[in-house]
């Protein structure tokens, strides 16, 4: 009978011994499983901030453009004015002029 209890021990060490296994089996995998995620949510990580960094990229170009393109017009704007301030120096002068001809027709018909 001692024979019999021997191959129920042998059953149940070996039937232990393979639950343990499988149990390091699935730690294994629920290790590896674990890893995989982590290095997924990272990569993820990393491509959500360099899709920001180029977003904020774009908008400092665009801003740069748009801030380019302002002082263009103000330069253009401070040429215009210039030549208003010329045009009107011109007219002022040419009218003084005028006044002191006509000045000096009405002293001469006096």
């Amino acid at each position: 009978s001692s024979g019999g209890a021997d191959e129920a021990r042998d059953a149940l060490v070996e039937e232990r011994d393979a639950a343990r296994r499988q149990a390091e089996a699935l730690g294994r995998q629920v290790a590896a499983q674990i890893r995989k995620n982590s290095e997924l949510e990272e990569k993820h990580r990393r491509r959500h901030k360099e899709a920001l960094e180029r977003d904020v990229g774009d908008a400092v170009a665009l801003l740069k453009r748009d801030l380019a393109a302002v002082e263009g017009e103000r330069d253009a704007l401070r040429g215009d004015v210039s030549q208003l301030e010329a045009d009107l120096r011109r007219e002022a002068s040419k009218r003084a002029r005028d006044a002191k001809t006509d000045a000096r027709a009405a002293e001469a018909e006096a």
